[in-house]
């Protein structure tokens, strides 16, 4: 198909064809004159991906390049390419000051983890992200252990493990595309079933006042007259 059929189809205009062929984001066409090309499915598929990941999960094209690269290149072994696609879609920010508060919660993470037995590279930024978070709940008196993590884990748990037995067993078969897509829209989704959880358990743990019905005006009380 030619950008003007590839912008029809993908409902994006061709300035912004013309912008991801330039950023590296979409790969070239099949030239069929000096200055025209030939686009096809995987083109289309390709500007829905980049689309996904901007629009979905509002990352930045810095970010979609670095994925987009992951699809490309098969060199780069799976692993690595979730923990490069969680770095992207969750950003730790810069590490609190090291205090006895966070010393003491990262030792109580490190045992909570190990005891889950997941398999962690240790330059890992998730144990002290973890070492803050229950840091903080305690400086604010929110909780005194690390109980309340343990229902997070095992759905976590079963989520990942849930996600993983979707790709095929093989590596060369694995579809990388494929496989970012679902990481993404699952974590889009999950937020949104979470914050849908939230509130129904709410509503059920905490009964919201009936609503009153609004007041009845004087003309809609007046007994309408005898007919004789």
């Amino acid at each position: 198909m030619r950008i003007s059929d590839l912008s029809r189809q993908s409902g994006i205009p061709v300035a912004t064809i013309r912008f991801y062929l330039r950023e590296k984001l979409l790969p070239p066409g099949t030239m069929t004159a000096r200055n025209q090309a030939e686009y096809d499915e995987r083109h289309l598929r390709r500007i829905r991906f980049v689309r996904a990941l901007t629009n979905m999960a509002a990352l930045d094209l810095t970010s979609v390049r670095e994925l987009v690269s992951m699809v490309d290149d098969h060199a780069i072994p799976l692993p690595e390419v979730f923990r490069n696609l969680n770095r992207l879609l969750y950003p730790h920010g810069s590490p609190a000051p090291r205090s006895e508060s966070i010393a003491e919660a990262q030792n109580e993470i490190d045992g909570f983890i190990h005891r889950m037995d997941w398999r962690n590279r240790e330059e890992s930024a998730g144990p002290e992200a973890l070492a803050q978070v229950v840091a903080t709940l305690r400086s604010l008196g929110c909780d005194d252990d690390l109980g309340f993590l343990e229902n997070f884990a095992e759905a976590a748990s079963r989520l990942a493990v849930a996600e993983m037995e979707l790709l095929p067993a093989s590596t060369d078969d694995v579809d990388r595309g494929a496989m970012i897509a679902r990481a993404v829209m699952f974590k889009v989704a999950f937020q949104v079933l979470h914050r849908m959880a939230h509130e129904h358990h709410a509503s059920l743990r905490f009964p919201e006042p009936a609503t009153p019905a609004p007041p009845t005006s004087p003309a809609q009380t007046a007994r309408p007259p005898r007919m004789r």
